[in-house]
């Protein structure tokens, strides 16, 4: 889900705070950013037959053995308990949604003067009571920018 804070609206910490800017090329870059986390993903080379590589197996082997989370994508994970090893053929990746394990997805516009910029919040399932966030830079070649 992403949601689009409004000026005024509650954040989860003053550093991050939505502000009023009516700057029309920050408000396009916000607007751009958040439809990019609502369309679907297609990742490199989709639809491809990948294999298993030596770092993925060990990852994968090592995250099973200590009952952890992993950064791999759980198909990868489920191919190594199943036995797949290093050059084995992996499933062909699938399109989906551009962040995956994120929720409570806010992009918002943030700070003051020469500091406005994009920012996008959000939760991450393996770590439910944190808070997470990425500022964009502003676009230089905006609309309206000098």
């Amino acid at each position: 889900m992403v949601r689009t804070s409004r000026p005024g609206a509650a954040s989860q910490h003053p550093a991050v705070a939505p502000v009023q800017d009516g700057d029309p090329g920050l408000e396009r870059q916000r607007a751009g950013i958040e439809e990019v986390f609502r369309e679907r993903w297609v990742p490199p080379q989709a639809g491809e037959q990948p294999v298993l590589t030596e770092p993925a197996c060990a990852e994968a082997r090592g995250a099973l053995a200590q009952d952890r989370p992993t950064w791999l994508d759980p198909a990868i994970v489920e191919a190594v308990r199943d036995g797949a090893r290093p050059g084995d053929p992996l499933p062909p990746r699938r399109p989906g949604t551009y962040f995956d394990r994120g929720t409570d997805t806010e992009v918002i516009i943030t700070g003051r003067g020469l500091g406005r910029c994009v920012a996008v919040l959000f939760s991450y399932e393996h770590f439910p009571v944190a808070r997470f966030g990425h500022r964009f830079p502003l676009d230089p070649f905006a609309e309206d920018r000098e």
